[in-house]
């Protein structure tokens, strides 16, 4: 990982991690926070340091770039609420993985649950793998849930099928196509991770 030892280097790396804010933002607060470290610089100069070593030293004792651009991410979402949201989006993917498992605890369809759950599914897909500035709470969100998928949802579809009882042709059906359908889904999830270089994914949370 890059280590900041110059105001241009640490405002190049914060401005990289300000994805989502406004550019008349961003240089507003790019332009706060050179102030601010010019400030404390020059007061390590007039201490009798030379203009480098006051740069990394000034640097080394502020928030790292990626903590500070966090932390106004933050400020600006609450201060700017959206109507979709990471989380919204997850959670409709989660809801509509759930509707789709109805008809193996029921043993049939029921249109309007099987409707609004791919709905939600096919919205939540698309909006996931458009998605291009990540943050780190949204990473660590999607890298879990393909052991989700395999650790929850994939033994609640079994645990359905075992509480209908009612073994039959329909039953067998749709729960294999929903466990193919779970198995593409964490193939997907797969591929937006690597596609976006977040990184890999850990079975080891149980």
């Amino acid at each position: 990982m890059m280590r900041e030892n110059s105001v241009n280097e640490y405002l190049e790396t914060l401005k990289e991690n300000l994805t989502g804010v406004p550019q008349e933002e961003i240089k507003l607060i790019l332009h706060e926070i050179e102030d601010h470290l010019n400030g404390e610089i020059q007061n390590e100069i007039d201490k009798g340091k030379d203009r480098q070593e006051a740069e990394k030293y000034v640097i080394s004792r502020f928030k790292k770039p990626q903590q500070l651009a966090e932390e106004y991410l933050q400020t600006y979402e609450e201060s700017n609420p959206k109507s979709v949201t990471f989380l919204s989006v997850t959670s409709m993917w989660f809801i509509g993985a759930v509707y789709l498992m109805n008809p193996i605890l029921k043993g049939f369809i029921e249109p309007a649950f099987f409707t609004l759950g791919l709905a939600v599914l096919i919205f939540a897909s698309i909006y996931l793998m458009l998605k291009k500035n990540w943050r780190k709470l949204e990473i660590k969100t999607i890298k879990l849930i393909p052991p989700t998928i395999a650790f929850l949802i994939f033994p609640l579809s079994i645990v359905s099928f075992w509480i209908n009882g009612n073994i039959n042709s329909f039953l067998l059906s749709y729960t294999v196509i929903y466990w193919v359908f779970l198995i593409i889904s964490s193939l997907y999830f797969f591929k937006i991770i690597k596609k976006n270089n977040l990184g890999k994914v850990s079975f080891s949370f149980f």
